[in-house]
């Protein structure tokens, strides 16, 4: 508890509301506690709501350790029919991505996000990102909890009971600035869940929201002690009257009995074997190159390949966030 309560004193003491500073530390708290996981999720998207139209389903696997991370997933988009099957990968010097038999290698990230699949962990904390999305490795950088309209905009609104316990309700300025200025979050962390977001709503100047919602925890060991892990979390956006955009509702499942945290896993999981790869390209050596021939034998279809391994995984991680970014353009 020592460091949570020098977290807690750290942020009271910098410019803004300390209560809401104080709430925010304490969930950074529980984020630090988490040093590695690994489970099984869904994700299903449907529009306008649950009874509706299912817009695309996706199925995965995530894996993450002390900065590194393996996430694989594979998904339909039930509008075109179209599969999706890619794997993302960070072994601790260089990102990784696998997608229609294309790996791609780099020294930089490419992609907003880590996982190549929504997560249970990562949609409450979209508060907290300032693209639309927020990765888990960036949940755990003490830079992200400390950009300046975070501590200093935060304010906090008292506290109400939801069927999870006290929550402490907290207003959030939108972080992602451009036509999004004057929008805010409002954020209930729950005391009893380690002041987890366990419900959160976006709200613009002219209307429509954004509702965040964890529906499901799990309960597991972790250092000698438990930490609720969500299980299930549901997003539903609704767009302003008059607006082009359509609801839509995003279900997000880790399955109970996969979800593992805080165990150690064999360095070697976080490479993409480079034999499962047709074609490999090095952004960092400007090389694209058949496995096992040359740079002469590229041709232009198989460069087409290679900007859908960027693409595939970009469309399966910001499917629901491009979604509401998208209606805030069309305005």
């Amino acid at each position: 508890m020592a460091v949570g309560y020098c977290l807690v004193s750290s942020l009271a003491s910098a410019a803004g509301d300390s209560r809401a500073s104080g709430v925010l530390a304490r969930c950074e708290h529980t984020v630090q506690r988490i040093h590695s996981f690994r489970f099984r999720v869904t994700g299903e998207l449907f529009e306008p709501d649950p009874a509706g139209t299912r817009i695309w389903s996706s199925a995965g696997e995530v894996v993450y350790a002390n900065g590194k991370y393996l996430a694989a997933a594979h998904g339909r988009n039930f509008k075109t029919g179209e599969l999706l099957e890619s794997e993302s990968a960070y072994d601790g010097q260089r990102y990784q991505w696998l997608a229609n038999k294309v790996l791609v290698l780099s020294s930089a990230p490419r992609i907003p996000t880590a996982f190549v699949c929504p997560s249970p962990i990562e949609l409450p904390f979209l508060f907290l990102g300032s693209h639309s999305v927020v990765s888990f490795p960036d949940m755990r950088s003490p830079a992200v909890w400390r950009q300046e309209r975070l501590v200093q905009q935060s304010r906090y609104l008292g506290v109400e009971r939801l069927n999870v316990g006290e929550c402490h309700k907290v207003q959030v300025p939108w972080l992602g600035g451009g036509d999004g200025e004057g929008s805010y979050w409002t954020v209930w962390f729950a005391a009893e869940k380690g002041y987890f977001p366990v419900q959160s709503v976006l709200r613009r100047p002219g209307g429509g929201a954004l509702r965040i919602e964890v529906q499901a925890f799990r309960r597991v060991a972790c250092d000698g002690g438990d930490l609720d892990f969500p299980a299930k979390v549901v997003q539903a956006a609704s767009p302003a009257a008059g607006s082009r955009g359509a609801a839509s509702y995003l279900v997000v499942a880790a399955e109970p009995e996969s979800i593992e945290i805080n165990v150690d896993f064999d360095d070697d999981l976080f490479t993409i074997p480079v034999t499962r790869a047709n074609w490999l390209n090095d952004v960092d050596a400007k090389t694209f190159v058949r496995v096992g021939g040359d740079v002469a034998s590229v041709t232009a279809p198989a460069r087409n390949v290679y900007w859908a391994a960027l693409l595939v995984p970009a469309i399966v991680i910001c499917a629901i966030a491009a979604w509401w970014a998208g209606r805030r353009r069309r305005r």
